[in-house]
């Protein structure tokens, strides 16, 4: 599936994404075009008239979250909340071997995710700044009793300023979005031995990874040796 996307988004006219099919998709050196894998999805970079945008497709099925993603692109318009990047889903967003897929435009972060940023930044005040922008982002998600569900490094992102912004929203619940099964279990390092077992999502899905994220942070800010000894 993954190589049907790539050849798409080859051709302008499969991108039903009007915004997207604009633009200009990285070409790297090789002459392969750039693009970043997940489990579920397939991400491209690519630049509309000087604006860098993360262009996403599904490359494997992951239940009712294509039409949550429809629900949660205008939850998330109204609350406003800075951590969560504008975006856009778009129902038709590409045609793929005959057949429309969903697709959503995201705009892009410039950044680290939270890992690359504690190597870069091996600084005790730096990473105690960070420990506590964290923690505040957590305390306004439990505010708006939002989860983002698989809370890890790779969905973290940090600018240049220490900014924090969430990525990856197919798990996300929102109370607004009605019932939801609690279908992605996430990044099994961040999550309590029994996430595997739950069977519907709701506000705490994250409780258990903020307090290994924040507490870790905290930890490596003390003894900067830990970022070595644990790579």
């Amino acid at each position: 599936m993954i190589d049907k996307i790539l050849m798409s988004v080859t051709i302008p006219r499969l991108i039903k994404d009007e915004v997207i099919r604009n633009g200009k998709f990285n070409i790297l050196p090789l002459g392969n075009v750039e693009m970043y894998t997940g489990g579920f999805s397939v991400v491209f970079p690519v630049d509309v008239n000087g604006e860098k945008w993360a262009f996403r497709c599904w490359h494997t099925s992951v239940g009712d979250v294509r039409d949550r993603l429809m629900k949660l692109s205008g939850e998330l318009k109204r609350t406003q909340l800075p951590y969560f990047c504008d975006f856009e889903y778009v129902y038709e967003g590409i045609v793929v071997d005959g057949v429309p897929y969903p697709t959503t435009r995201m705009k892009w972060i410039d950044g680290d995710n939270l890992v690359g940023y504690i190597c870069k930044n091996r600084n005790k005040e730096v990473l105690k700044k960070l420990a506590r922008s964290f923690k505040t982002m957590c305390i306004d998600l439990h505010n708006n009793h939002i989860a983002h569900g698989d809370l890890q490094h790779g969905n973290i992102l940090v600018d240049n300023t220490g900014r924090l912004f969430l990525i990856d929203y197919d798990s996300v619940y929102m109370p607004e979005m009605g019932e939801q099964a609690d279908i992605i279990a996430g990044k099994q390092e961040y999550q309590h031995p029994n996430r595997k077992d739950n069977k519907n999502a709701s506000e705490k899905l994250d409780y258990f990874s903020e307090l290994i994220i924040y507490v870790s942070i905290l930890a490596v800010s003390e003894d900067l040796s830990l970022i070595d000894k644990y790579n």
